[in-house]
């Protein structure tokens, strides 16, 4: 959701920048990368060592999170470039999207209704459902049980590198459209597909819907998706 769906990342990071300022407290960049897709515990965890035990993380996230929530209630949060064609067009072509996040299910459901993408999930899987967040897989497997699917037959997207180990380590063929750091060459050599935005594949699957009566199936997606990653 987050650096995939909506330009979140960077509207959080912004707002923790100035509250860290205005108290005397400076966030290096690698804390950001550390922290980008994971929970709130390792967030906490992340910024602490990163900029002293003393930085005072919830405070300054409690902040952040309610300004993003009066921007998420308005519609206001960014979407990122061909995120809601996309959702749009599988939705069409009848593919079951469900959401896997790291954020909880009282940051996801109003920033998803605020933009008006909510429907087109079947189901969202939380942080707070889980023992242990992104990297680790747990969060994939429990959203892959939940759809009693077989995850050799299901995609995953993914921005970030932690939500891109998860969804690997998961059994789950990936596709990568990164958003504030490039993912290692290990992570994309496992990969689908790498995509420079989600542009470039809303362009085929519109061309593939278009030019024939054949359903799309989630195979046909992946595929589509390797050739629109040779075009960047």
């Amino acid at each position: 959701m987050d650096g995939l769906l909506f330009d979140t990342e960077r509207t959080a990071i912004s707002l923790i920048m100035r509250k860290s300022f205005a108290r005397g407290w400076h966030l290096p960049w690698r804390a950001f990368q550390r922290a980008s897709g994971r929970r709130y515990e390792d967030c906490l965890r992340i910024t602490q060592e990163e900029a002293g035990s003393g930085y005072p993380y919830p405070e300054i996230w409690q902040e952040t999170a309610a300004e993003m929530k009066e921007l998420a209630a308005s519609g206001r949060m960014p979407l990122k470039p061909g995120a809601r064609s996309l959702l749009q067009l599988l939705h069409h072509a009848g593919i079951e999207c469900r959401l896997v996040t790291s954020s909880s299910r009282r940051t996801a459901e109003p920033l998803l209704a605020g933009a008006g993408i909510d429907r087109f999930f079947s189901e969202i899987t939380t942080g707070e459902t889980v023992s242990k967040g992104k990297p680790d897989p747990e969060i994939y497997q429990l959203a892959i049980r939940l759809a009693e699917a077989d995850p050799a037959r299901c995609a995953a997207f993914e921005d970030s590198l932690s939500g891109i180990r998860s969804a690997l380590d998961a059994g789950l063929p990936t596709i990568i459209v990164p958003d504030l750091e490039q993912p290692p060459t290990e992570l994309v050599s496992r990969a689908t597909a790498l995509l420079s935005s989600l542009e470039p594949l809303v362009r085929m699957v519109e061309k593939e819907l278009s030019g024939n009566g054949t359903p799309l199936k989630v195979k046909r997606l992946l595929q589509l998706a390797s050739e629109a990653s040779t075009e960047n």
